[in-house]
């Protein structure tokens, strides 16, 4: 198991969108933005299963996933080494599982409910837990794709 620092848990808890890749059987890749997403622990982050169709399927017949974040990145027209030198990013690769009761279920509920509102934790589906088993750099520059954990 992985641990996520200090640093990655605040940035997860406090980005408005992350990524979330899977993988069919078959190999068909699928990335989707994720809105509702929490680190529970430095293990463990969950994302709300609100619109996650294609998502659920590749999960049932492949748990493994990636989930990449970052701080905001400068627009087209102000990137410049300088401003990307300030992005910060990391991508957490883990098994997924959905949870459809208990804790963490109600936990996601609540979050639902408090960022998309009540009639938005009618479609949640549960709440996808990944464990992050490793960890790697995606902030531009030298160390981009390292493993840190």
């Amino acid at each position: 198991m992985a641990k996520m620092s200090g640093e990655m848990i605040e940035l997860i808890n406090k980005t408005p969108c992350c990524y979330l890749a899977t993988c069919s059987r078959d190999g068909a890749p699928n990335v989707v933005p994720c809105g509702s997403t929490t680190a529970i622990d430095p293990e463990t982050i969950v994302v709300a299963a609100v619109f996650l169709d294609k998502t659920l399927r590749n999960i049932k017949e492949n748990p493994k996933v990636a989930l990449t974040f970052h701080t905001p990145a400068p627009s087209k027209e102000e990137a410049s080494p300088q401003a990307l030198a300030r992005v910060k990013g990391w991508q957490v690769k883990g098994a997924a599982q959905l949870l459809a009761s208990g804790p963490v279920y109600e936990r996601t509920k609540e979050m639902v409910k408090a960022r998309l509102g009540e009639p938005a934790t009618k479609m949640l589906k549960g709440a996808l837990v990944v464990r992050a088993d490793e960890i790697y750099s995606t902030t531009p520059g030298p160390e981009a794709g390292r493993r840190i954990a």
